[in-house]
């Protein structure tokens, strides 16, 4: 396996792009390496690398090492980032409804305002792409009226 097939590989499996880079270092995450007739597997966090985790001349090797490494790691996809908790909810509904693995959490935003995110998990990002759009994650912001209406609609 080269580096073209391992991008097709991660992408297949479900892997979420942001957590990882091939080619280049990332800001926060494993990397994929080649300098100097190495390959190099690394965690790079907020720009500083970290010691390599694998290092070998040989590409297919390097790329079997980091296909592995990558789909270990949990593969959260977020497709919501709302205003509304109704709507997390009820996207969380939609989505389990239709079979999904699906993770929720708030995060504080401002000193007084909350943001509640969904994700799905792995291969599962592609079911709710079919669903949602490809445009993700939604958001129920002045942008997107009536998205709270729309997903009750669906649980209906």
């Amino acid at each position: 396996m080269n580096t073209t097939e391992l991008a097709r590989r991660l992408e297949a499996e479900g892997a979420n792009p942001a957590n990882y880079d091939i080619g280049r270092r990332g800001y926060n995450g494993f990397c994929l390496l080649h300098e100097g007739g190495q390959w190099r597997v690394l965690f790079s966090e907020r720009g500083q690398d970290q010691p390599p985790v694998f290092t070998s001349t040989d590409e297919a090797a390097a790329c079997d090492y980091y296909l592995h490494l990558i789909m270990a790691q949990p593969q959260y996809h977020p497709v919501g980032f709302l205003r509304s908790e109704a709507a997390a909810q009820a996207l969380r509904a939609q989505l389990e409804q239709r079979g999904l693995a699906v993770r929720t959490g708030s995060l504080l935003y401002t000193a007084t305002e909350y943001r509640y995110q969904v994700w799905v998990m792995g291969k599962d990002i592609f079911a709710a792409r079919q669903l949602l759009g490809h445009d993700l994650p939604l958001r129920d912001d002045e942008a997107r009226p009536g998205l709270l209406a729309q997903l009750r609609q669906w649980l209906s």
